[in-house]
This record gives structure tokens, sequence and C-alpha cells, in this order.
């Protein structure tokens, strides 16, 4: 999925935005108009694709909320094509420097930062250390994870991030919810000690006393706008933290078209 771009602040930036468990939603793609319209051109990377994993109603149900989905979830990381994700990210990668976008920012939503953060890591994974996409890394400039899953929780085999192999001339900024029950049990932790060590890795705690009151739970899905799958609607879309994610985002996208 594409989004249009415009020619202002961000004209030279490419940014490839890979989807959670999901898919990738219209309404997660539409809260990028904003950027678009500032200059920026970004790609949205579905981890689903009908050639190899096929996307339905009560797949994505299976492995999100019915009973049983963790174990589901599970078994689908263990089993799931990689390295099709890495194409896709490798041909945002290419449709963004063809369009003249000459720094590119890797993104990801949940599980989908672990593609992101893999394509730079140094040293990379066994499972990544061949893929072309790798050869395209010089190109990027930015990582950013909202969500982020970092380490796969325990029963997961497949490579990670980590945080302390991103090279230091890639800024990464990372949005993580203080009560995120999806994301395994001291990612939050990880993640701070990490920005407390690397001065290129930027964590940011949302806490849900910060918006609306603390009235409205801040939980792992908060980002991303109403959609979820089918006629079901997102019952935890936070507009106000997405709103502030936004706002964060901006500015940071704005100092990786700055960045030499």
């Amino acid at each position: 999925m594409l989004a249009s771009e415009n020619n202002n602040n961000l004209n030279n930036l490419g940014i490839v935005f890979i989807s959670p468990i999901i898919g990738l939603t219209k309404s997660m793609m539409d809260v990028f108009d904003p950027i678009v319209k500032e200059g920026a051109f970004v790609v949205g990377v579905d981890i689903f694709d009908d050639s190899y994993e096929k996307k339905t109603f009560w797949k994505v149900l299976k492995l999100t909320v019915l009973p049983g989905a963790y174990q589901r979830r599970i078994k689908f990381a263990n089993s799931f094509p990689e390295s099709r994700v890495f194409d896709k990210i490798e041909e945002g990668i290419k449709e963004c420097l063809s369009r003249g976008k000459s720094k590119i920012v890797l993104g990801g939503m949940s599980g989908g930062f672990v593609f992101a953060g893999r394509v730079v890591q140094e040293p990379s994974d066994e499972e990544i250390k061949k893929h072309s996409v790798r050869n395209l890394k010089n190109h990027i400039v930015g990582l950013f994870g909202i969500s982020p899953l970092i380490f796969y929780p325990q029963g997961v085999v497949r490579p990670a991030v980590k945080l302390e192999h991103i090279p230091p001339n890639i800024r990464t900024l990372l949005f993580i919810c203080d009560d995120d029950e999806i994301v395994p049990e001291g990612t939050l932790e990880y993640a701070i000690d990490i920005s407390e060590k690397y001065k290129n890795v930027e964590t940011k705690c949302l806490n849900c006393e910060d918006f609306n009151n603390g009235l409205k739970p801040l939980k792992h899905n908060f980002f991303g706008g109403k959609d979820f799958i089918g006629f079901m609607k997102n019952r935890f879309w936070h507009p106000e933290a997405e709103r502030c994610v936004l706002e964060h985002k901006m500015e940071f996208f704005k100092k990786m078209a700055s960045y030499n």
C-alpha cells in the first residue's frame, strides 16, 4: 500500500512501515497522512499476503482475541515465512529510492518492529544474513517502533532484535505503554536500559494517566485508528495517545530528513 507525496519539509524522506499481526489496515496508513503532506513517501508492508499467508477474519481473531490466541501466535511465529516479508521491505526501500527519497526510515508496530530492526542490526542474525535487503541498509538513517516486540515470548525460536546491535548512526525511537500486556515481560525495562547506554536509542514510555485523565485504558494496539478486522473495530484505539506519538514522530522524521 502506498501513500502519495507532496513537496515540503520531508521531501527527501522515504518511510517503510511494517504491520502488526492484524495486518495493515486503512486507518493505520491514514495516520501517516500529515507526514505525507510534509513531503515524505510512505510504503506500508502487510505481513499477510495471499501468495504465502492469506489474511482472513477468523485467522486474525484466532491470533488475537479468541481463547488459545497466545499459543497460536507462538505456532504462527515459528512457522511464518519471514523471508517473504523481507522481500517486501526490500521492494519498499527500492520504491522510495526510485522516487528520489535518499533517506530511509524503517518502522513497525508490534512484531513489525522485529523485521525492521533485523534489517540493520550488526552483526545480522543467520536467517537474514544472506538476504539482499541487507545490501540496502546504508540508505537507512532511522528506525521507529510502536508497541514494539523486541524479543519474542518464550516458545518462539525466531531471531529477535538486539537494540545494542543497532549501528550508532541509525537513530531509533520507541513508544511503549507502561501497561502493555502483549509485549513480553521486561521489554520496557530493557529498552529504557539501552536508551541510557546508547545515544542513538530513545524510549518513550506512555502512561495512561497522561491522557484523558487516565479514564481510557492504554493498551498494546492504542495506535492505528479505529480499524481492526472486517466489521470489528479497535476498541483500544486511543486518539490522544496516537496524536502524541504522531507529534513526536513528526519531529523525529524532520531530524532524519536533515540528518547527515
